[in-house]
């Protein structure tokens, strides 16, 4: 149950930054479909805009005639939300609910997932990946939403501890292929009021890579799951600047502070820097999620053995705070 909850979960300057409306993201127009095979469910979803309801409807329904559950026991997690807007006559209502035994969190995203599955030896997911987004010709460097949140019930019925997550990657055209070079995550809080959330993309290079695609990601559950929990979006807008001219860019440069390696790393990650300078090193997820800290003087060392695969991004700060050098590396096993 923990893993299938993750899955759900997958600072530049260069001119002055201009706001920018988002495709469908004051959720005015809206897109219908149906959702399994063996008792067919209407979803929605907002023009530009995705969510998972079809997944696991589909594939509960599917694995529910292997499994013996009940086509009901699969339920939309998205909805048109007519009554509580901020702008416009809609919002977006995204919801985390039971489904079978599972409390998966709702999900509006502007990248279409898809669910790897295997039926032998047994049924199950391999894996979930994304394609498309946003398709941009500028650097976006905040996300804004209106939000409202409110936490679902625990166990005894009360209402409990939970929150809602905007997440945001920047992806450029690397070795032919779109990779994440910037990230933004921000947490959503309980409010009865519309606020507005804003994540900021930090961007692990001085990269003078072009952006093309970035997908945005709301989640109505971010730290336990609870059932019920609540997220409504609306009024989704970005800022930005002039993408660079060109595509060249260096991991390891003549005018890096720190040596960061090896890269890719499968152990120990070493960093060697000035012995005379204060430096700390903070290591964070796609998700925004810090894993390891360090304050050197010199050299020093992070073991990664123990994080999963993928892609990470570090930034080295000096003792004021200040930003030094960013940078990505890559755990492999």
């Amino acid at each position: 149950m923990k893993r299938i909850f993750i899955l759900f979960l997958s600072l530049t300057a260069y001119a002055t930054s201009f706001g920018q409306t988002i495709t469908g993201g004051d959720m005015e127009a809206w897109r219908y479909t149906s959702a399994g095979t063996t008792a067919p469910v209407s979803v929605e979803a907002p023009t530009g805009w995705y969510g998972v309801d079809s997944i696991i409807i589909g594939l509960g329904q599917s694995f529910g005639a292997l499994l013996g559950t009940s086509p009901s026991d699969w339920r939309r997690n998205l909805f048109k939300e007519f009554t509580i807007t901020h702008g416009g006559f809609f919002s977006a209502k995204v919801m985390t609910v039971i489904q079978d035994t599972l409390i998966l969190p709702g999900v509006l995203t502007t990248a279409q997932t898809h669910i790897g599955i295997t039926f032998l030896p047994t049924p199950g997911i391999t894996g979930i990946s994304f394609t498309g987004g946003n398709a941009v010709n500028v650097k976006p460097t905040t996300v804004s939403a209106w939000v409202q949140y409110f936490p679902g019930k625990d166990s005894t019925g009360a209402t409990g501890i939970d929150s809602g997550m905007l997440n945001v990657q920047a992806l450029a055209m690397i070795g032919g292929k779109d990779s994440v070079i910037g990230i933004g995550t921000i947490v959503i809080p309980p409010t009865s009021s519309w606020i507005q959330v804003t994540a900021n993309i930090l961007y692990a290079l001085d990269s003078t890579h072009a952006i093309d695609t970035m997908r945005i990601s709301f989640t109505s559950s971010s730290r336990r799951g609870l059932d019920s929990s609540t997220l409504y979006v609306d009024d989704v807008t970005m800022t930005s600047v002039a993408n660079p001219d060109n595509s060249s860019v260096s991991v390891i440069s003549n005018n890096d502070v720190i040596r960061v390696y090896p890269n890719p790393v499968s152990g120990v990650l070493y960093f060697d820097g000035p012995s005379n300078a204060n430096i700390s090193v903070t290591l964070c997820s796609l998700t925004g999620q810090v894993v390891a800290t360090r304050t050197m003087t010199g050299s020093d060392a992070i073991d990664v053995s123990v994080l999963p695969s993928g892609l990470y991004f570090y930034t080295a700060f000096d003792s004021a705070g200040n930003s030094l050098q960013r940078g990505k590396i890559t755990v492999a096993r």
